[in-house]
């Protein structure tokens, strides 16, 4: 028989191992368009069937070279924030340059 004291630690260990195999393992890195549409707003109650429509959608959008051009716009953008915020820390503190290389913030990075 078990007691209540057992009950509630079989309940807290499976609660803890009942973890899906795919949640622990690394997201992948979003498509460029993936931001577009947002996970909130993909499980903001549509169906599945809404879902796949809006995906198409935005995968079709995404080969419009207006799209395309604003995307790269946002790109550069990023980058130069980047460049700007790196500048911007090492003037703060040029003692941070090492450190900064040790976890390899660059401005160059890809967004």
């Amino acid at each position: 028989m078990l007691t209540s004291a057992m009950k509630i630690r079989l309940l807290l260990f499976l609660t803890a191992f009942s973890v899906a195999p795919g949640a622990i393992a690394q997201t992948p890195t979003p498509t460029p368009t993936a931001s577009v549409i947002s996970q909130p707003a993909l499980g903001n109650g549509l169906s599945i069937d809404e879902q796949l429509k809006l995906r198409a959608a935005q995968q079709k959008a995404a080969d419009d070279p207006a799209v395309k051009a604003a995307l790269q716009k946002r790109n550069q953008a990023i980058q130069n924030f980047r460049t700007a915020l790196h500048n911007a820390m090492l003037k703060v503190d040029p003692a941070i340059g090492p450190i900064m290389s040790k976890v390899e913030i660059s401005p160059s990075q890809t967004p």
